[in-house]
């Protein structure tokens, strides 16, 4: 059940309450249903690890942020109102975290996000279309004094920019793959081809010039490791080339305005004058003509630096997870196996050494024929039942420490019929990674620095995550003071880098 209100909160929040229950709306029917998705969620959430991801501390502390920002903007009251407004959209990371736990119940959300989508993409392309239709769901852009206008659709509630919904297509496009099976034409056409043409063909409808860009970068990622780095960078420069020429963009230059330069510098004076607390939560509008259309900007100008930490806190240790589970199968190397030689073997990678049995029923019998420290500890863990043992540090068992410092993974027969293959999660670890950059990239260019679509896409990615470390093909995560040291220096990284950028731009007279 808590899977199924987590679905059904997200899908109502991308098509908004009155479309998805028209005049029940009214009565506030999505908090009904945010209630009863936490409170299932705390019963399902059992072996999640929320309370040792850092991201959920970051999560805690962008929430004081934006409660700060208000109180030290002068507005005491406002502070509630500003929680209120915020935590609904960062309570989806837990509910997706706690309740996606295998690939199907992973499935099962991306069809709820395409079906929303869809929605969306076929409103608008009617809209289009008709230039009268469902009007909320069609932008007519003015692009110069001459009247001409730009015809973009968009969605509702907090998707009702272009951009934003750009984001989120570009984000899901990636994702989509996760149905894709080798030798099996019909499900991937079906499941895979058709859905992604429906998302590129809603990316184009939106001329965002963002997701153009978003989407060349995913595309020359995903191509990386195939044709390498130079040919990959090539692609997508030819991409951006012929998908600009082809009127992607709208006919509109594909580069940064010199309203949204104006917009950067003047969200660094007001970093510069407020650099703890910001200037508030959602006022950057009150402090200059348009928004900073930058998340980095918008976030260090509104919430600070301490904002600014947690909210890259929350970022940089899921897109490093997700990068690490990708990689890590590949890079394990058999290293040895001694005298069971044939029933199982010790592979190495980064510190982590995990137990694969060739035959799962005789596992038993070959770790007890172990020799030496290794075997004591893997016999340790056999004979307390459990799936993985920590040796890391000291033990109960009195080993000492030892080199072993991730759990060796024992998997039962009967519970290896709903786990991933290896195979699968670092292929769902590598698309979280490329749907993170298409996001982050898209989000270079957009001002919406909190929306729900950020933490369904860490959710998602943190889901990945623990199923990744179920499996046994994880790297143990970051803690939480390291973490937020990385994110500190990023922090000022960027703002450093902001400055340096719009000095040179000036210098230049670009």
């Amino acid at each position: 059940m808590g899977l199924f209100f987590t679905t059904l909160f997200i899908f109502t929040a991308y098509l908004s309450p009155q479309i998805v229950f028209g005049n029940l709306s009214l009565y506030h029917i999505e908090i009904v249903i945010a209630i009863l998705a936490l409170v299932f969620s705390v019963f399902s959430g059992g072996g999640s690890g929320i309370f040792r991801m850092p991201q959920t501390y970051a999560i805690v502390g962008l929430s004081a942020a934006v409660a700060l920002s208000i109180i030290f903007s002068g507005w005491l009251g406002g502070a509630p109102i500003a929680l209120l407004e915020f935590l609904p959209n960062a309570m989806v990371f837990f509910f997706i975290v706690a309740n996606v736990k295998k690939p199907i119940h992973l499935k099962i959300l991306l069809l709820v996000l395409f079906g929303a989508a869809l929605f969306i993409i076929v409103q608008g392309h009617y809209a289009a279309q008709t230039e009268y239709g469902y009007q909320p769901y069609l932008l007519r852009q003015r692009l110069n004094d001459d009247g001409d206008r730009l015809s973009r659709i968009r969605g509702m509630s907090f998707l009702n920019d272009p951009n934003d919904l750009a984001q989120v297509l570009v984000g899901l496009i990636p994702l989509m793959f996760v149905f894709w099976r080798k030798r099996n034409f019909i499900f991937n056409f079906f499941l895979t081809v058709v859905p992604v043409s429906v998302l590129l063909y809603g990316l184009f409808l939106t001329r965002s010039r963002g997701g153009l860009l978003a989407l060349v970068v995913g595309t020359a990622l995903a191509s990386r490791r195939k044709i390498g780095t130079w040919p990959a960078i090539l692609t997508g420069a030819v991409l951006l080339v012929g998908l600009t020429a082809a009127g992607f963009s709208g006919g509109r230059d594909v580069s940064a305005g010199d309203d949204r330069m104006s917009a950067w510098s003047e969200g660094l004076v007001l970093v510069r004058q407020h650099p703890l607390f910001g200037v508030g939560f959602n006022k950057f509008a009150d402090h200059y003509e348009i928004t900073a259309h930058n998340s980095v900007v918008v976030c260090a100008a509104e919430l600070g630096l301490l904002g600014l930490i947690c909210w890259l806190t929350l970022i940089i240790p899921t897109v490093r997870d997700a990068v690490k589970s990708s990689e890590l199968g590949k890079k394990l190397k058999k290293v040895k196996s001694d005298g069971t030689r044939g029933r199982f073997g010790l592979r190495s990678y980064g510190g982590i050494t995990a137990v694969e049995p060739a035959s799962i029923p005789s596992y038993r019998s070959a770790v007890l024929a172990t020799p030496g420290a290794e075997g004591a500890l893997l016999r340790t863990a056999v004979q307390r039942g459990g799936n993985r043992f920590d040796g890391s540090s000291e033990d109960s068992a009195g080993l000492g420490k030892t080199a072993i410092s991730y759990a060796p993974q024992f998997i039962d027969p009967m519970v290896e019929a709903g786990r991933p293959t290896e195979e699968e999660m670092r292929r769902m670890s590598g698309l979280v990674v490329l749907s993170m950059a298409a996001y982050l990239t898209a989000g270079w260019f957009l001002s919406r620095s909190y929306t729900m679509t950020l933490f369904v896409e860490a959710g998602i990615a943190g889901a990945v995550y623990r199923m990744a470390r179920d499996r046994g093909t994880a790297a143990r995560m970051w803690r939480l003071g390291y973490a937020l040291k990385v994110s500190a220096l990023t922090s000022l990284g960027l703002i450093v880098f902001l400055y340096i950028f719009l000095r040179v731009r000036q210098a230049l007279g670009i």
